[in-house]
């Protein structure tokens, strides 16, 4: 049995469609398909019923997928156990999009020096779906934006950074006070139902401001550059690498911490890989 063959199985019914698996796993649909027929072939037994583009686990796939889960879980630690070092081995770590480019470079460097051994994969994702990722076993770690509520007992957040709201609007002459400069300008809403967003959003409901939105989305260096095309206006959280990018606009911070996105690396309290964890922590320093 090869357990990629059963992590495919349970992209499938994860993602509920083959197309669908077969872009988070970087393989074709046609690859993917193969490998649950030679899953089928295995047990014995149909695993998917296709309901038109739609993949449903049977009632044999769905009692066998918490095993599955285990099974692939288990064998992403047989590297490290060969290497005979916590530090070898392949190890998936989630991140939100602005990790990518402002956090996780110094420590992708760092882990190539200090472990060459680890074989290091990196999700991109947004904060709920690195989350889900992690109850799942996808990954091992995600760099994530805390949400508004407590997470799970069973996950440990180590804080990473406090990034500041900001009011971001086109450079002009004129200083206005932030709630003149959202009110007198077209808005453009980092997306309410992320995370992030929530926290931008919470500061128009506590101002009772209701700003003409011109859209809405949950792309920061997208908004930026709407901004600075001097479409509107937008409140937007201070991240790692936006100072360098903010040429051309008036920036006021919004002080209270309340309105702050939270940076942090969560992963679960009994983490099999805490080494490699600990190597990253080491390498995150706390801003």
């Amino acid at each position: 049995m090869d357990t990629r063959f059963l992590d495919s199985l349970i992209a499938v019914v994860e993602n509920g469609s083959i197309a669908q698996a077969a872009r988070q796993q970087h393989l074709t649909p046609a690859a993917i398909g193969q490998r649950i027929q030679s899953l089928e072939r295995e047990y014995g037994v149909a695993l998917l019923n296709r309901q038109g583009h739609r993949a449903v686990p049977t009632e044999a796939c769905t009692r066998m997928l918490p095993r599955a889960r285990r099974v692939v879980a288990e064998s992403r630690l047989l590297a490290a156990d060969s290497q005979g070092t916590d530090l070898g081995g392949r190890f998936n770590v989630g991140a939100i999009s602005t990790a990518l480019t402002g956090i996780l470079p110094k420590v992708v460097r760092a882990l190539s020096e200090h472990s060459p051994t680890l074989a290091l994969t990196i999700t991109p994702g947004t904060s709920r779906s690195l989350i889900a990722d992690l109850e799942q076993n996808r990954i091992d770690a995600a760099i994530v934006v805390l949400p508004n509520y407590p997470l799970s007992d069973e996950y440990e957040a180590h804080l990473i950074r406090r990034e500041k709201l900001l009011c971001v609007s086109k450079r002009s002459r004129s200083k206005l006070p932030v709630n003149e400069v959202l009110i007198q300008n077209p808005y453009i809403a980092y997306d309410k139902s992320s995370w992030g967003g929530a926290l931008a959003h919470a500061y128009l409901l506590d101002q009772s401001l209701r700003p003409s939105v011109l859209c809405e989305l949950d792309a920061l260096e997208a908004i930026v550059k709407l901004v600075e095309e001097g479409m509107g206006a937008s409140l937007l959280p201070q991240w790692a690498g936006f100072h360098e990018i903010q040429d051309g606009l008036d920036v006021a911070p919004i002080e209270e911490q309340r309105y702050a996105r939270k940076i942090a690396l969560v992963f679960r309290d009994n983490a099999p890989r805490m080494a490699v964890i600990n190597e990253i922590k080491n390498n995150l320093a706390i801003e």
